[in-house]
């Protein structure tokens, strides 16, 4: 996990902290939308569920602002996601370089084809493969 939270913080020009942060809420959502294709990826980042946990807890009473908010309320949409990241203070570009970043460290694990089930089970991840 340390050396993917380096590698986002270096790639998106946000610090550990943030990008810690990013990981977690990206990662809640591959579990929530995707579960049974989710464990290999979880399993290949040690760390996940400590991470995945944070995210939850920073989150729990943090909800999307302004119109996009009232409009997705509580989906678990890829629209709510990039919401919920952007709440965080990253930007359309910082949050397309987070899921590059960690898709590609999930394919050094579970090769092309894992990512490729898991791009099916979420077809809006296919955007970053």
């Amino acid at each position: 996990m340390d050396e993917l939270i380096a590698d986002i913080t270096k790639a998106a020009g946000i610090g550990p902290d943030a990008a810690r942060l990013a990981i977690g809420t990206v990662l809640n959502f591959i579990r929530d939308e995707a579960p049974a294709e989710a464990e290999a990826l979880m399993a290949s980042f040690p760390g996940a569920e400590e991470v995945m946990a944070s995210a939850k807890t920073a989150s729990a009473n943090v909800k999307p602002g302004g119109i996009f908010g009232a409009l997705l309320g509580g989906t678990g949409s890829v629209m709510a996601l990039g919401t919920t990241l952007m709440s965080q203070g990253l930007s359309f570009s910082q949050i397309e370089t987070i899921a590059r970043e960690l898709l590609d460290h999930g394919r050094a694990h579970l090769g092309d084809d894992g990512i490729a089930r898991l791009a099916t089970a979420i077809p809006s991840l296919s955007n970053f493969v």
